[in-house]
């Protein structure tokens, strides 16, 4: 028996040796380069991409399986364009861990990592294929035998001893939204990886691109925990710091701490000893830039979008800095809230901002009574309370009501809305006005739905605004429904406190020209814009008969302030809201105000779509005539704006007089205009005017010159020898009255020409002359009418019967200048008295002698001997 047991060993030792020499020889002429070529040859049958490896493979098999790659570069698919690079790349696995599904990595380490990810527009990755073909489906599929929690039961499980990346660089491209980034600098480090147990991590990078916008440095360290199967993310100990440019914002410190947890599969975040902090500038707030000096502080705080719960205890945000109108605050505290989908319950929350500066705001907003649950959350009282200032004028704002909220949707309903809006200036009656209002709010962001009711009372009169919206969210849809007994908007939004929008802005300032609703929205109103000095009085009127046209729609209204910018700067027009949403409504009003002017019974039809606003039909009465006219303004074609409208029997003194602050023009009149113009300020907006007008006025006076008076005082200038008229400026205790003012204006790139004047007296007939120009964009005035006397004409003008009499009308709008042309009348003049001296009848030489007197004093006073 020993024998056989002798044998037995020797032969086992014989054959572990053999064994062992074989391996040896094995790891000592084994060659891993010899598989590269086969190695690239699969992967190029597998996935048809292109596997590229310029360097030596370094192989080791025992005791760890280990390889070390240098110049390695893989292909898209069917592609020669790279998709992945590295310059190094080392990695071991344990082999007896293998034996028992177990991945052990000793250790990871890459170096010049470059890859290019890309989403299609299909939402395919590009590397998709690399891991297994198309995307799983998103609902979770049921296991077919018990597995272990947060891994299928056929999963290997993985453990990596250590991670390294140095220098990486990562392209991402959305194709889907437009959107790409660069991440380069990337380093990153780790300490032991296993699939739902903590590890050490460090990350710093250098973020750049234009859609969205980053050119950001980050770098931080945390806690991590994964656990990819379940969808379950942990950062605990989490210190990340960023500075530079990010979406609308340029950060010069952003730094987030504290432990945060994210479950994939519910959405529910869950943070705790949380603390953000940002300083830096925010970009388009009010026009401008703000700095921000922020901060978010919790001692916990979760959400769970889909039960809708919320915990949250000593929640701060708090934040200052200054906005474009002037420095701000603003603070909102939840000390302590409990939202489950079982109960709800929770101390006050409390919010303020606070605005210094000309346009002052004082609001503060305050949550309490809070019960119910996250699917019926009630809140016994929400209150608001603002108090805005500007300049002299002041708004008082209050509101109160119940609310509930569905959380898990989210929805919610204002169902008792109360309140008052208190407007406090000089020029008020009693110094305020005060508009209390009732009305209800409810909102269903999973339906996309919304509606709101609003009924007020304005001056002893009734305000009731309804409003449906649908399609909540990048393009919603409204119907609306506003109607009063009276409107005054000059009480409301004084002129000069809106800011620029619309065509509203194109008109420049306070005493624009009235648009088809006489309410300074339509194109005729962006003549004088910037035309003149800020606050330029309106221009008075020449008797002559070209002045009435200083007063029509689109020819030369009052200078006027422009909008936004500060004094002379024109202000941005922004109609990209248009853009989007579609809508669709009524506006009526009993009896309306805006910038001065009084109508009643005003109607209009607006209908919004594909970024283009259209009012038709608008009809109103005013001043004992009729509007009636249509507007457009399209954001998606550079602000296009159009109008046509008519004025019919409209009396023209008050009109004037309550548009202009004086009247130059008094009858009954008529205007038909349309015009076109289109910019994206206020200057481009008068600068491209173009389009037609027509004045039709009866029976009426032209305020501030008499021509006839100025004839006469022609006459004696000539006769008198004392040389002609000078320069005048207009009186206002003048007038030239007529039976017929007829004027039509042709206008192109901001310039209106007349085109035909026909000025009717019992006196007078005028006419257009050349010059005959009002020039917007400088804003200047340069007008010839020629006068002549009606037929027969006054006894003491006889001498100037038949003459065309040039009256030049020139200069600034709130400086214009009145000259008699009185050396072309007076050649004429003596011409007409030596025809009547020589061919005077012979038998009455006094009658002669006393006209030859005449032509000599004619004679010296042109010549001045």
């Amino acid at each position: 028996m020993k024998t056989w047991i002798k044998r037995i060993s020797i032969g086992v030792a014989v054959v572990l040796a053999l064994a062992v020499a074989g391996l040896a020889v094995f790891l000592l002429t084994f060659d891993p380069n010899a598989y590269k070529d086969r190695l690239q040859a699969w992967v190029q049958e597998r996935y048809h991409r292109t596997l590229t490896i310029d360097g030596d493979i370094e192989a080791t098999l025992f005791p760890r399986l280990g390889l070390t790659l240098q110049g390695v570069s893989l292909s898209e698919p069917d592609s020669k364009e790279t998709f992945a690079a590295m310059e190094t790349a080392r990695m071991s696995v344990a082999i007896w861990p293998l034996l028992s599904r177990n991945v052990v990595v000793d250790h990871a380490s890459f170096s010049g990592v470059k890859a290019r990810v890309v989403r299609d527009k299909q939402g395919r990755l590009n590397f998709q294929d690399l891991l297994g073909g198309e995307p799983a489906s998103a609902e979770p599929s049921t296991p077919a035998e018990p597995q272990e929690p947060g891994r299928p039961a056929s999963a290997p499980r993985i453990d990596i001893a250590g991670l390294d990346i140095k220098d990486g660089e990562i392209q991402l491209q959305d194709d889907a939204t437009g959107r790409a980034l660069a991440i380069s600098q990337l380093n990153a480090s780790t300490g032991r990886v296993r699939i739902d147990e903590p590890f050490d991590a460090s990350v710093s990078a250098h973020i750049e691109g234009s859609t969205p916008r980053f050119n950001t440095d980050i770098a931080g360290k945390a806690v991590v925990r994964m656990n990819p199967q379940a969808r379950r993310y942990e950062a605990r100990k989490l210190d990340l710091k960023a500075s530079g440019d990010l979406p609308g914002a340029h950060a010069r410190n952003l730094t987030a701490r504290g432990d945060l947890a994210y479950d994939g599969q519910s959405g529910a975040v869950d943070a705790s000893a949380l603390e953000l902090v940002f300083q830096g500038d925010v970009d388009d707030v009010e026009g401008g830039t703000a700095a921000v000096d922020a901060s978010l502080a919790a001692e916990t705080l979760r959400a769970d979008p889909r039960s809708g719960a919320i915990q949250a205890a000593k929640l701060a945000l708090r934040a200052k800095g200054t906005l474009p109108r002037g420095p701000f605050e603003f603070a909102a505290d939840a000390p302590a809230l409990d939202v489950s989908a079982n109960a709800a319950s929770g101390e006050p929350v409390t919010a303020r901002l606070r605005v210094a500066g000309g346009n002052a705001v004082d609001a503060r907003l305050s949550l309490s009574g809070i019960g119910g649950n996250s699917g019926n959350l009630a809140i016994a009282q929400a209150k608001v309370a603002a108090e805005i200032k500007q300049g002299d004028r002041g708004w008082n704002v209050s509101a109160a009501t119940p609310m509930t909220l569905d959380l898990r949707k989210p929805a919610g309903a204002l169902s008792a809305m109360t309140g008052e809006v208190a407007i406090s200036a000089p020029g008020l009656p009693g110094g305020i006005l005060r508009i209390p209002y009732t009305g209800s709010l409810q909102a269903d962001r999973s339906a996309g739905t919304a509606g709101l009711v609003l009924d007020a009372q304005l001056e002893g009169g009734k305000l009731a605004v309804t409003a449906d919206a649908t399609q909540l969210g990048a393009k919603p849809a409204l119907r609306f429904a506003i109607s009063a007994d009276t409107l005054d908007i000059d009480k409301l939004l004084p002129p000069g406190s809106e800011p620029a929008r619309g065509p509203a802005a194109a008109s420049g300032g306070d005493n624009a020209a009235a648009g088809p609703a006489g309410t300074a929205t339509g194109p005729a109103q962006a003549a004088p814009a910037g035309g003149a000095p800020a606050g330029a009085a309106a221009s008075p009127a020449p008797s002559n008969g070209t002045a009435g046209t200083a007063g029509a729609p689109g020819a030369a209204p009052p200078a006027a302030r422009p909008v936004q910018g500060g004094a002379g700067q024109p202000g941005d027009i922004d109609l990209s809201a248009l853009v989007g949403p579609t809508a669709q409504g009524t506006i009526k009003a009993g009896r309306l105000v805006a910038r001065g002017v009084t109508m009643q019974n005003l109607s209009a039809t607006l209908k919004l779509a594909q970024g283009k606003l259209d009012i038709a039909p608008l009809a109103a009465t005013l001043y004992n005539g009729k509007l009636a006219g249509t507007l457009s303004l399209d954001a998606a074609h550079d602000n296009a704006v159009a109008t046509r409208f008519t004025l019919d029997g409209v009396a023209m003194g008050p009109l004037l007089a309550d548009l202009t602050k004086r009247s130059s023009v008094t009858g009954v009149g008529s205007v038909a205009a349309n015009l076109t113009t289109r910019g994206r300020q206020a200057l481009a907006l008068r600068d491209n005017l173009a389009g037609t007008v027509q004045l039709r006025v009866r029976d009426g006076a032209i305020k501030g010159f008499d021509v006839a008076r100025a004839l006469r005082d022609l006459k004696q200038a000539i006769l008198g020898g004392k040389g002609g008229p000078e320069d005048v400026p207009a009186d206002t205790a003048r007038e030239t009255t007529f039976t017929r003012m007829d004027a039509d204006l042709a206008l192109a790139a901001g310039v209106a020409t007349i085109k035909r004047l026909d000025v009717v007296s019992p006196v007078l007939r005028v006419s257009e002359g050349s010059p005959a120009v009002i020039d917007l964009p400088k804003g200047t005035l340069d007008v010839v009418a020629n006068v002549k006397l009606a037929d027969p004409p006054p006894g003491d003008l006889r001498e100037l019967r038949g003459l065309a009499v040039p009256v030049r009308v020139a200069g600034p709008y709130d400086a214009l200048r009145y000259r008699v042309e009185w050396r072309a009348v007076a050649g004429d003049a003596v011409t007409r008295a030596l025809e009547r001296a020589l061919g005077g009848n012979k038998q009455n030489d006094e009658s002669r002698q006393e006209r030859l007197r005449d032509l000599g004093r004619m004679l010296k006073g042109i010549t001045g001997k």
